[in-house]
């Protein structure tokens, strides 16, 4: 039998809070979550495993809409593997681009830390003198 876990122990398992959980399935990017006879919601190992990726996706800054896209594509199966690939490609080129602009914000950080530690190098020989 399949391992079932509460709202509560896929949180853990995630990282994503219960009611980040609630507001995906609300989202309908969580579909067909299965309840126990008292409402209670009762999660897969698919579940757990499908939730992880929307944590990392989520992680990368993918917009909900983009999200969704990617969630009804994977819910029509198969067929849709180009338009998926398409749409993660797209992604990680913004990320791409995300990674230089973080870069040149470093460049430009360690060019002022050069400068100032050339300055304090100054300072101190002209105290030495």
């Amino acid at each position: 039998m399949d391992k079932k876990y509460t709202i509560r122990q896929v949180a853990g398992l995630t990282g994503l809070s219960a009611s980040n959980i609630r507001y995906y399935e609300k989202e309908r990017l969580i579909e067909n979550i299965g309840r126990t006879p008292a409402g209670v919601r009762m999660f897969s190992q698919r579940d757990v495993e499908w939730i992880r990726f929307l944590a990392r996706l989520k992680d990368m800054e993918m917009p909900v809409a983009m999200m969704k896209s990617y969630a009804v594509l994977r819910a029509q199966g198969n067929g849709t593997i180009r338009e998926r690939i398409a749409l993660l490609n797209a992604h990680k080129e913004h990320m791409d681009r995300k990674i230089e602009h973080i870069r040149d914000h470093i460049a430009l950080l360690d060019e002022k830390i050069g400068i100032y530690q050339e300055m304090e190098k100054k300072t101190n020989e002209k105290r030495t003198l």
